[in-house]
């Protein structure tokens, strides 16, 4: 109900391929932001309700971003509908909740505090990276987000943005803003990795703010996770704050051996597979890249591939 549609999929000897719904980006790289409050809320609503239901099938999407957010337009009276793609770096809660990961798990503008420090994870990373995303889409920038123009600039962010991430709360990220914002974030990355966020509190306190009570307190049993309530950060306060833009000029020791610093493992060598020279592993997928890239199809197979006939039909049960 919250992925694309699966039709049909097959393989060939070099290649594999999938026939799915088309769907269409929810938010394109020239779309307007700051997004309006209003969408800004239904969106969180719509993606509380798939992360929730995503978690209690036990998989950890790792990688919530813009881009793997898609819009299934409105058909037959049937409304347009959020749906989350992409689930490259999918793992097992169980799983992913109890081992450490020697690689950075996510992307790094959205992924949590304790994917930089590679530890385990929880449902609680999907929500932290929800959660900027959610401040990003309100603010219309995060502090430590562009786009590099230098390479000190990639550079830098590699080796700074954790700690300029770090620095804001969500407190100082939604000032001026909804403060339950700011308090989604808190609140995931407080939560530990094996413990499943409250959706129907988050849901209540996002629907409350949504209708303007700036005075309601949500808890349930001995548990609070929101009280709305004024900000104490002040713009003073906010200043100093780190940021990261593309208008920095950082200075990067040269001496650095960047081969070894960007390897997972400390001192060792970095892994490869015959695409793109990193290999990320877990239970759920196959190593990336099963050939070598500079070999051309067999003669006859380009042909073959033109005129699909092996496809494996996937039920509309499933």
């Amino acid at each position: 109900p919250f992925v694309p549609r699966l039709y049909a999929y097959g393989r060939l000897p070099h290649y594999q391929y999938i026939a799915m719904e088309k769907c269409e980006e929810m938010f394109p790289f020239d779309g307007k932001l700051p997004m309006a409050l209003p969408e800004v809320f239904t969106f969180a609503i719509d993606m509380m309700n798939i992360l929730e239901e995503l978690h209690k099938r036990g998989i950890l999407h790792g990688d919530i971003k813009l881009h793997n957010i898609l819009l299934r337009p409105a058909r037959a009276g049937v409304p347009a509908r959020t749906l989350l793609c992409d689930f490259g770096l999918s793992r097992s809660l169980a799983r992913s909740s109890v081992e450490e990961d020697i690689h950075t798990v996510g992307t790094f503008d959205w992924t949590s505090l304790a994917a930089h420090a590679h530890k385990a994870l929880g449902a609680g990373h999907d929500l932290e990276m929800l959660a900027y995303m959610l401040l990003y889409l309100l603010r219309g920038n995060l502090p430590w987000k562009f786009r590099p123009r230098t390479l000190a600039q990639l550079r830098a962010q590699y080796l700074y943005l954790a700690e300029v991430k770090a620095a804001w709360s969500g407190e100082a990220l939604s000032a001026g803003y909804p403060s339950i914002f700011g308090a989604i974030l808190d609140y995931a990355r407080n939560l530990r990795p094996n413990e499943l966020p409250r959706y129907d509190l988050i849901r209540q306190a996002l629907r409350h703010a949504q209708q303007g009570h700036e005075d309601s307190m949500l808890s349930h049993e001995d548990e609070q996770i929101w009280e709305s309530r004024k900000t104490n950060i002040t713009q003073e306060n906010i200043s100093l704050l780190p940021t990261f833009t593309r208008e920095d000029d950082p200075l990067i020791d040269p001496a650095l051996d960047w081969h070894t610093l960007m390897s997972p493992v400390p001192g060792g060598p970095v892994p490869s597979n015959s695409f793109s020279k990193t290999d990320i592993r877990n239970e759920f997928g196959a190593l990336h890249g099963e050939r070598d890239p500079s070999l051309s199809l067999p003669e006859g197979w380009s042909g073959q591939l033109t005129e699909v006939w092996n496809l494996i039909h996937v039920k509309e049960a499933l």
